[in-house]
């Protein structure tokens, strides 16, 4: 994959349409599979990460990174690149720096200019722009880094980001109420027990006491989340774990001596979380095709609490 010189052509444009993004993406991936009318779909939930349409994949992978913004306030209909920051956390009792956001030639060039090579560590990973991570001994030599380079510094970055989310419980309280869409190509209800979507109709979302439906237009696939006979528009993960929720069903689970936090794909944590957890390694999940799992790695303790707390899940 050329991740990362797709991630300098978005740096160079600054923002753009959804068009323009799928674009250079055929132009520099050249995926197997033709387009279809489907592909256009916006926004999709990550049921299946192995078999998920590429440009929507890569649409994920960068905003988990924290390079890209997509159908934000300001391009609803397309996408923005952020400010180049370094997303700092500490492992093993030192600090680390992801640097997040807009890249350069030029900024490549300083970084490598600037740093000591046994601070910086530049590491490829499957379907994402190369890990960029600064290391340092303590906080105030990376303060010293950080300044040099000229980078703004996000501090307690994956931290920072979790305080900031109200967790999933609080957001559905906060929705408002809107009604079903008509001339839905197909309806579908989450199943909770068995963890996968099954056929419903608008007529089984408009009565029932408690689901998450998803509603297959020919351009979109929008989720309601339904609650006494009224209906919600949310994210599909935000959705999912409200139920998980309601009906007290775990799917996140932490092993502290490891630092690795594992959740079954179809489960995938909502993403300004999942951003909050692969900012902690710089490095996006792994993917077991046979166990169905997604798995995140140097996840410190006090991170994962949060994010269980946030994803209203029961701690290990």
């Amino acid at each position: 994959m050329k991740a990362n010189e797709l991630l300098l052509w978005l740096s160079a444009r600054r923002q753009g349409t959804w068009q323009q993004f799928r674009n250079a993406v055929e132009e520099l991936h050249l995926p197997s599979e033709a387009a279809t009318q489907e592909d256009e779909i916006a926004s999709e939930d990550a049921d299946e990460p192995d078999v998920y349409p590429l440009h929507h994949m890569l649409r994920r992978n960068l905003e988990v990174l924290g390079h890209v913004e997509f159908f934000a306030n300001d391009c609803a209909s397309g996408w923005r690149v952020a400010p180049p920051v370094l997303a700092i956390s500490e492992q093993s009792g030192f600090p680390i720096g992801v640097a997040c956001g807009a890249r350069s030639i030029g900024m490549l060039s300083r970084l490598c200019d600037a740093v000591d090579h046994s601070e910086l560590r530049i590491e490829p990973q499957k379907e994402g722009p190369d890990i960029i991570l600064l290391t340092a001994r303590d906080q105030l030599e990376m303060e010293q880094v950080v300044k040099k380079l000229g980078l703004m510094p996000q501090r307690n970055a994956s931290l920072a980001i979790l305080g900031a989310l109200s967790s999933v419980a609080d957001f559905v309280s906060a929705c408002v109420a809107t009604d079903l869409p008509l001339g839905a190509e197909t309806i579908q209800r989450f199943s909770v027990s068995n963890l996968a979507w099954q056929p419903s109709t608008r007529e089984v979302a408009l009565c029932t006491r408690q689901g998450l439906f998803r509603f297959k237009l020919r351009y979109q696939r929008m989720y309601f989340l339904c609650l006494n006979r009224k209906s919600y528009k949310v994210a599909a993960e935000i959705g999912k774990y409200f139920l998980l929720w309601r009906r007290r069903v775990r799917v996140l689970h932490y092993n502290p001596e490891t630092q690795r936090l594992s959740v079954l794909a179809i489960c995938r944590p909502p993403m300004l979380l999942e951003r909050a957890l692969v900012l902690c390694s710089g490095m996006l999940p792994s993917f077991d095709s046979e166990s169905r799992t997604l798995s995140y790695g140097g996840i410190p303790e006090i991170v994962a609490r949060v994010a269980f707390q946030s994803a209203c899940q029961e701690a290990w």
